[in-house]
């Protein structure tokens, strides 16, 4: 992929007394791929394109919701009169007056484990009705001036509104549409995430959930989308892709620390993956870049 760069705060907030920027973007043109280390709520309000992440590619129009923890990557593709409303938060605000947050029993949801990347990026659809409300808290935001301490409680006020609201249709939806998860499944998952750099086998999995080899294959692709290999090696890179940006581990101990010991397999299986080698996505996303036009 071309075009990465990474945004760094100073380009964002314009004052330092409650660091939240707000902005409306109408994109006909590809928005490059970018990285910051402040925490980004997307929201489409219209028009439509594609959105690229660590996960891949989604479609999106009126309704989708995104929020995007501080080092995690984003791009949007093929846009149409997308419609974009993007709020910006300083990482120190989760630190201090939002840390709170974490705890909360609807909130704490969307507030993922910071140590591995699977958690950074929260997506959801809104309804016509929650989409106006966020709406409104968007332009109450961009209405109150940055740069001065006297707006600081009515901005943290509306954007303690806005988390609350994906934060109650992300556990909606979690409720509504996902389906009961096999056990087999389920402990796949559970044994994939604790031991990543294990040197699993399909038939070790199985036995370990006393199932054959194919059935097991069968129920994940249908529960997960993905064969437990399959799974395991998307896991082990999103992990690597997170080592990256946020420790100096050299490769060599990426690598081997998400469990393919042979630096040259893991660099073809990233590229394949996020189209750009290691070193360079490092370099990219980590340490800088030129600015490449609108970034919402």
């Amino acid at each position: 992929m071309e075009g990465w760069s990474r945004l760094p705060r100073q380009m964002v907030f314009k004052g330092e007394h409650c660091p939240l920027d707000v902005n409306l973007h109408k994109l006909d043109a590809p928005c490059q791929p970018h990285a910051h280390d402040f925490l980004e709520i997307a929201v489409i309000f219209g028009g439509g394109g594609v959105h690229r992440t660590i996960r891949g590619d989604l479609p999106v129009s009126r309704g989708d919701a995104f929020i995007l923890w501080p080092q995690s990557w984003h791009a949007f593709l093929d846009c149409r009169g997308l419609e974009v409303y993007n709020c910006c938060v300083g990482p120190e605000l989760l630190r201090r007056e939002l840390a709170w947050l974490r705890e909360d029993p609807v909130a704490g949801c969307i507030f993922g484990d910071d140590s591995h990347a699977e958690a950074e990026i929260v997506h959801v659809k809104l309804t016509e009705d929650d989409a106006e409300i966020a709406r409104g808290h968007f332009e109450a935001l961009l209405g109150l001036s940055e740069d001065s301490a006297f707006h600081r409680v009515e901005r943290l006020g509306h954007l303690l509104l806005l988390l609350g609201l994906l934060a109650r249709r992300f556990v909606a939806e979690a409720i509504a549409g996902r389906p009961k998860q096999h056990p087999a499944v389920s402990r796949v998952v559970q044994l994939l995430r604790a031991e990543a750099d294990r040197d699993w086998t399909l038939r070790e999995l199985a036995g370990e959930v006393a199932l054959e080899p194919s059935y097991l294959v069968r129920l994940c692709k249908a529960q997960l989308g993905l064969p437990p290999m399959a799974y395991l090696a998307r896991l082990r890179l999103e992990r690597a892709a997170h080592l990256l940006l946020r420790t100096d581990l050299s490769i060599t101990q990426i690598a081997a620390e998400v469990g393919w010991p042979d630096p040259n397999y893991f660099c073809r299986r990233f590229r394949a993956y996020f189209g750009l080698p290691p070193t360079l996505y490092r370099k990219q996303l980590a340490s800088g870049g030129a600015d490449r036009g609108p970034h919402p």
